[in-house]
């Protein structure tokens, strides 16, 4: 059975029996219960998806309290699952689902809730008792004890004995133990609940407590491989663990954990605790065993795999480092982020420690959960910037629907942006916030580093070999080495660099080899090794395709200019803020929620990967044509002045425009005439109220009050027309307002509305944004070709002159440029010419 048939199965039983299938699938929420089944069936957070499919089954329930709203003909697949399944009962049905993965524990969860509302630590032999106290301690140990005794007479008699009166009498332990403890403990609806289900309260705790901390003593560790989990792939090759502190020798030569304590305050030199460090070393010589479970970590928030103990302790005084050892079993390895955090320490027995989310008992079962779930992943559509865009709105980050199409195409066409314009206009807080969006985890995935004032070389981002201990490497403190280690090992994933106030030095000597790297493909050397790494680092270093590079620029008196050989390797995408953006932020000024991005867009990160490493791509032949006139156009005017193109640029702009056409908004063009035809009334009557209502509020959510659209607006407020204050109102903003428009005498009106709209770009009702070469074209020109130019008055005053010409005017407004944002940085670069006789792209 495919997922969506499971999914229809689940719907059409939740229609059928309403209340009844929500209480028996464990939900007290149907909202909940829709997006946690949409989320295992159908791979969608969308709680709707699941909720259509069930509101399409009510036609045929009349019992059910939403039955025959949804006036619509069962299709042949709901046909199919209404035929298979209706004569089966609701207990038939319920198993038919259960099979499915989608019922909840209710037991459980209602012990959790219970827990909660105590507000006291769960532990499923004392229920909610406070674990600290002695008697508590000695009541747990008595029927452990009890228990014991029961299971080693049970290894001699028949199991029919064991069941009586045994079994009976540690449950009515257990039942007397609770309870003593109903008044304190539990509210009088939680305590009629629990005796309602005694049975099932008595079973829960033997399976809870007995059953796993006697019988089962598999225990569960977590494990940092190294420092930044360094040894992994070394220890993942050889089928190793191992720990670090070669200094104690022999662990086994040591009578208690307290001398392995005291040894390390010696080798150490100092009289501070070093419990932590005695503890993981005690435990993994002593207490680990053979059929234990290793969980590997790296950070607090990422898994890379996990295996199975099949060794004792070896303590090989061969090795160079990391003598202490266990050999292991090692079943699963990769790349887990989690949104949840584990312990710093380098080895932890998670074992004892109770969940913290109703579907598991212990940690340790949530965190070996990760390794089972499935990734979600999406292919890049048209809806990719406009779905980074608009979370990044509903965050208080206001960004253009522009702006976050030139981004996103920029860093698909070449792994290296740089950001410039004005201070404090948003340039690093697109880049986090891009990367927090894409990323799984942004601890491991992105580092943002503030570039120094003092940086001369390229040791400030990879590190250097030490000169005075041959065959260590030391790694930069601000961890970008170690951000692109990791973006070599795991390839299908993005990883972002982010250059804070890149130009504080100069670019070319920290950078170079960087800039070479990212152009040829060639490795950067790091040191002399021909055989081993040294420190995990290797003796060569090539920058991996799934790296992007963002860097921030500010132009003042204490940065310095790139030079055009920086410029013509990167896309350069300026910011710039409007008067009219300063007022809209002003209306309602919040800092923006970056941190809350984490993971939105994440199930777009392996789709971009793939189409950024895409060296081939295709443009259609007519968009090549007009790219080609263009760009031959422009290449005499920049040669006049030493800024014409290469190879290389003309194919990164073409690149650029490529990826900005595949993933913008596309749909047919809006046929007038067809919308006129449609809705004819009479011969000089148009009905387009309810059309133009919808038109309306996603144009004034998507542009507010911005002139030209009040111009459209003011079309339907002529004498000819009903002024309808509720209309005037919703104009305003104001919540609750609705649209009420009479029919249209005037269809030139009506188009001359429809024209006004063309021009902002915005389709009617549910149609999409057409798709603009022209605006492909004009971002290019401005990231590309424009950010070269500089010079004095007589070297450049000619060249923007022939260069506005080809911004011509549009065909249809004499006054607006084709490449409007071009040519409005080409006359601000000329008004700086005419006032200081000198220019430049980053000073305009």
């Amino acid at each position: 059975m495919s997922e969506n048939e499971a999914a229809l199965t689940v719907a059409y039983y939740i229609a059928k029996y309403d209340e009844l299938a929500y209480k028996h699938l464990g939900y007290d929420n149907q909202g909940a219960a829709h997006k946690v089944i949409a989320e295992k069936l159908l791979d969608n957070e969308n709680a709707n998806t699941l909720k259509n499919m069930r509101d399409e089954f009510d036609a045929i329930f009349p019992n059910t309290k939403r039955a025959g709203w949804y006036q619509k003909p069962l299709s042949k697949s709901r046909v199919h699952i209404h035929e298979k399944y209706v004569n089966l009962s609701e207990p038939e049905l319920y198993a038919v689902v259960s099979k499915y993965g989608v019922v909840q524990n209710v037991f459980l969860k209602r012990l959790t809730k219970i827990k909660t509302q105590a507000n006291k630590l769960f532990k499923p032999c004392l229920i909610l008792a406070a674990i600290n106290s002695e008697e508590n301690r000695f009541e747990k140990t008595k029927i452990k004890e009890k228990y014991k005794t029961i299971l080693a007479e049970k290894n001699i008699q028949e199991g029919s004995t064991f069941k009586d009166p045994y079994e009976g009498l540690v449950k009515d332990d257990i039942w007397e133990w609770v309870e003593d403890r109903k008044v304190a403990q539990f509210s009088e609806e939680d305590w009629g609940y629990i005796q309602e289900n005694r049975d099932e309260v008595i079973q829960f705790i033997e399976d809870k407590w007995f059953n796993k901390s006697i019988s089962n003593d598999k225990r569960y560790w977590l494990y940092a491989p190294g420092e930044g989990a360094n040894k992994w792939e070394e220890f993942y090759n050889e089928g190793i663990m191992g720990l670090g502190w070669d200094s104690l020798d022999d662990l086994k030569s040591y009578e208690s954990k307290d001398e392995i304590e005291k040894t390390l305050q010696a080798l150490n030199n100092t009289s501070k605790r070093k419990s932590n460090d005695a503890t993981a070393n005690d435990q993994f010589a002593n207490e680990m065993k053979v059929g234990d479970v290793v969980i590997v970590k790296k950070g607090t928030q990422t898994l890379l795999g996990w295996g199975e103990v099949v060794s004792d302790y070896i303590y090989d005084d061969e090795r160079e480092s990391y003598k202490h050892l266990r050999k292991v079993a090692w079943q699963a390895k990769g790349l887990w982020p989690i949104d949840f955090n584990l312990a710093i320490k380098t080895l932890t027995d998670l074992t004892p420690y109770e969940g913290d989310d109703p579907q598991y008992d212990k940690f340790y079962q949530k965190v070996m959960a990760t390794f089972e779930r499935k990734e979600i992943t999406k292919k890049l559509n048209e809806k990719f910037s406009t779905s980074f865009n608009q979370d990044c709105g509903a965050h208080s980050l206001k960004l253009s629907n522009q702006l976050s199409q030139n981004f996103t195409s920029a860093l698909m066409a070449k792994p290296f942006t740089i950001l410039t314009g004005l201070s404090g206009s948003g340039k690093t807080q697109i880049a986090r916030a891009f990367s927090k969006w894409l990323s799984c985890s942004e601890e491991l995935q992105t580092k943002v580093v503030a570039v120094g004032a003092d940086w001369t070389s390229n040791e400030n981002l990879l590190g250097y070999p030490d000169a005075l201990s041959p065959g260590q490497y030391r790694k930069p403190d601000n961890g970008t080495l170690d951000l692109i280690l990791d973006a070599k090992d795991d390839p299908e994933r993005p990883y972002f660099l982010i250059l804070d106030e890149m130009n504080l030095s100069h670019v070319e000597r920290y950078f170079a080899d960087f800039l070479s790297a990212i152009e040829s493909g060639e490795p950067i050397h790091l040191h002399d090794a021909t055989e081993a790494d040294w420190n995990g680092v290797p003796a060569e270093l090539k920058l991996p395709k799934n790296l992007f590079v963002i860097g921030t620029v500010n132009v003042d008196e204490t940065t310095y200019m790139f030079s055009p050989k920086v410029l013509d390797r990167a896309n350069v995408i300026e910011f710039r803020v409007s008067e009219d953006e300063i007022a809209n932020f002003l209306e309602d000024p919040k800092k923006p929620e970056i941190d809350n991005l984490a993971g939105l867009g994440a199930k777009y990160a392996k789709s971009f990967v793939e189409h950024a490493k895409t060296e081939e791509f295709t443009l259609d032949a007519s968009v090549k044509g007009e790219v080609t006139k263009v760009l031959v156009e422009l290449f005499p005017k920049l040669q006049r002045c030493g800024a014409e193109f290469g190879y290389r640029t003309a194919h990164e702009i073409c690149r650029f425009i490529y990826f900005h056409q595949k993933f913008s908004p596309q749909v047919k063009a809006f046929d007038f005439d067809g919308y006129i035809a449609k809705h004819k009334k009479t011969e000089t009557s148009y009905d387009i109220s309810v059309e133009l209502s919808g038109l309306l509020r996603q144009a004034l959510k998507i542009y507010g009050n911005k002139k030209n659209l009040a111009e459209a607006i003011n079309v339907f407020l002529q004498d000819d027309y009903i002024k309808e204050p509720n209309f005037t109102r919703y104009i305003d903003r104001k919540r609750g307002a609705r649209i009420i428009v009479p029919s249209v005498n005037s269809p030139d009106k009506l188009k001359a509305f429809f024209e006004v709209l063309k021009k902002e770009n915005l389709g009617l009702g549910s149609r999409k944004v057409e798709k603009d070469l022209d605006l492909a074209i004009d971002a290019a020109i401005m990231q590309k070709l424009l950010p070269k130019l500089h010079g004095s008055r007589k070297k450049l005053g000619p060249v923007l002159e022939q260069l506005l010409i080809v911004c011509t005017p549009s065909k249809d407004e004499e006054d607006i440029y084709r490449f409007s944002v071009s040519a409005a940085k080409i006359q601000r670069m000329q008004k700086r010419l005419m006032e200081n006789g000198f220019t430049s792209f980053a000073e305009a």
